[in-house]
């Protein structure tokens, strides 16, 4: 969501008002901007200064990739909302340099604040205001000439955006003819779309696939996978699981054969398969962590508001997360914004973490939200009203190495074994 700083959309072409005419971004307009293409463009779409702009996307994914680089080069953006930074270096500068003001939100609050969902049935729920914005601009695969749109893999917010603007501006990589579109097909609908453009450069990101030879892998990757690989073990047959960003994504390199567990990812994707092979790799298929992914023979992609959906709505059976500090009570901190309740995303909160790292305190992400702790030392199980209790042992590691390593004390179960 942004803030125009001072002028339009600079040196677009021509965008004009009415879908069913079209205009392009070319390779050269992208290239420079000037003040006279600047001022037409303010005359012709009415974007002024302090105006609103909501923007589709994810990551690099599913972006209006012309007009997000013409808005940044001409340091048009005076304040984003958004859940994350994100790979785009240009964003990156103006924002460590003090030119652009930040506001961080939860991606899960971030996903549903374009609709303002409003939830009873006897719990109480923060709300939020709604997103609203006086221009949107999306991204799209497909659009024909009355607007209307078809999305690509990864519909990327793109979808809630267009109909919480007040003008949509869309920018597509094909524009066809109408009725050449299917009508079940199409994402979003051209009554919400008054101008649309066809943009011509697109810069595909690489993003290579993690599926590398484990003997090649550095010491700290190994510890990964040999935490994650335990991890895998909570999976049981016809779950469904969400997956955080980082370390749990590898998770699913390492389901049993034996079971099918359908993987959730909360960017839009359920039936997400393992990494891809070089050969493999598609640019607008990624996971949450913005890392190339494959999807399963009956997977489906949606768009994130539709994602969270699923996690508020207690569809979810367990969700994997990467943790940078927990404590004895189950309170989490992973160095991302605070979310609402991470009790919310799942019926069972499990945390891959490494066992010790820098002793310092870090900001509270979910209290009292974790179930099970998995390092590459232990298993801990977090009993409510009473704390930790020591379930398993890494291989080489006895009771007495956890209490040396471990900064609160915990019980220990009669059971307790070497198991991974």
């Amino acid at each position: 969501m942004l803030s125009i700083k001072r002028q339009a959309l600079a040196n677009a072409g021509r965008i004009l008002s009415r879908p069913h005419i079209l205009a392009n971004i070319s390779s050269a307009s992208v290239a420079h901007t000037t003040a006279s293409s600047s001022s037409l463009l303010t005359r012709h779409q009415g974007i002024k200064s302090g105006d609103k702009l909501l923007i589709g996307g994810f990551g690099l994914c599913g972006i209006p990739e012309n007009l997000s680089r013409l808005l940044l080069a001409s340091h048009q953006i005076k304040r984003m909302v958004s859940s994350y930074v994100g790979e785009n270096k240009e964003f990156v500068r103006q924002y460590l340099g003090g030119e652009l003001e930040v506001e961080l939100v939860p991606q899960g609050t971030l996903a549903e604040r374009p609709r303002e969902t409003k939830v009873f049935g006897g719990r109480k729920y923060v709300m939020e205001e709604g997103i609203t914005g006086d221009f949107a601009l999306v991204k799209a695969w497909k659009g024909d000439e009355l607007g209307n749109l078809v999305l690509s893999i990864g519909n990327n917010f793109n979808a809630p955006m267009a109909t919480a603007g007040k003008i949509t501006i869309a920018e597509v990589e094909e524009l066809v003819p109408v009725g050449e579109l299917k009508p079940d097909e199409i994402h979003i609908q051209g009554i919400h779309v008054h101008r649309i453009l066809k943009g011509e450069v697109y810069e595909k990101p690489d993003s290579p696939p993690l599926g590398c030879e484990e003997q090649e892998l550095s010491g700290s990757m190994k510890k990964r996978i040999h935490i994650i690989k335990r991890a895998a073990r909570e999976f049981k047959n016809g779950m469904y699981v969400n997956l955080g960003i980082g370390m749990p994504v590898l998770a699913s390199n390492y389901i049993a054969p034996d079971i099918t567990v359908h993987l959730q990812s909360e960017n839009g994707i359920l039936g997400m398969g393992p990494f891809p092979t070089a050969e493999e790799v598609d640019a607008d298929l990624v996971n949450a962590g913005k890392e190339s992914v494959t999807v399963l023979p009956g997977g489906t992609c949606f768009s994130s508001d539709v994602s969270f959906g699923m996690i508020r709505g207690n569809h979810i059976d367990m969700t994997i997360l990467g943790g940078m500090q927990v404590s004895h009570r189950g309170d989490l901190s992973n160095g991302l914004s605070p979310e609402r309740s991470l009790r919310e995303w799942a019926s069972r909160v499990v945390v891959t973490m490494t066992h010790n790292a820098k002793d310092e305190t870090l900001p509270l992400t979910g209290a009292n939200c974790v179930d099970r702790i998995i390092t590459d030392k232990c298993v801990f199980d977090v009993v409510p009203g009473k704390g930790l209790l020591l379930r398993e042992l890494s291989y080489g590691y006895t009771v007495e190495d956890i209490k040396a390593c471990t900064a609160c004390d915990f019980e220990v179960a009669s059971d307790v074994a070497e198991t991974y």
